[in-house]
């Protein structure tokens, strides 16, 4: 449902129901629906501009260890590193760079390692978008 509030511009009612998976997840002790709610509620924050509220959250999944940090948890990808992409992508946007390039370099590492492309792909876009944002932000000169 948070998708598909997405998709149809309602980012309220993304909110909404990421906010309700989450406590269902909590209530449940379900760890699959907590961090695939974790990843798409993030999200919903990034494309909102919400930064602070998608960097918590993406946090969490990026903090997965062990056999998590490679788990898809029945989706099409690795949530450890997909939200490491999404991190970075807000991490660029409020200008973190180094750290941006970072978590999108551990996303590279994770999809490597585990020989999934799909996400892969994602985690180079991030790392690609820190790189090019932080290119963009030298050639502003100070005071502009």
């Amino acid at each position: 449902m948070v998708i598909q509030c997405r998709v149809a511009g309602d980012s309220d009612g993304a909110l909404r129901f990421g906010q309700e998976a989450l406590t269902i997840a909590g209530t449940l002790g379900d760890r699959p629906i907590e961090v695939v709610a974790t990843s798409q509620l993030g999200f919903t924050h990034l494309i909102r501009g919400d930064f602070s509220d998608a960097a918590a959250l993406l946090e969490r999944n990026v903090a997965l260890e062990g056999d998590l940090r490679f788990e898809r948890f029945g989706t099409a990808v690795i949530h450890s590193a997909h939200s490491g992409a999404w991190l970075a992508e807000v991490l660029s946007e409020i200008g973190r760079f180094d750290a941006a390039i970072g978590h999108a370099e551990a996303a590279v590492r994770i999809c490597e390692a585990a020989d999934h492309p799909y996400t892969l792909s994602f985690a180079l876009f991030a790392l690609g978008f820190a790189h090019h944002s932080h290119g963009v932000g030298k050639l502003v000169p100070s005071g502009a």
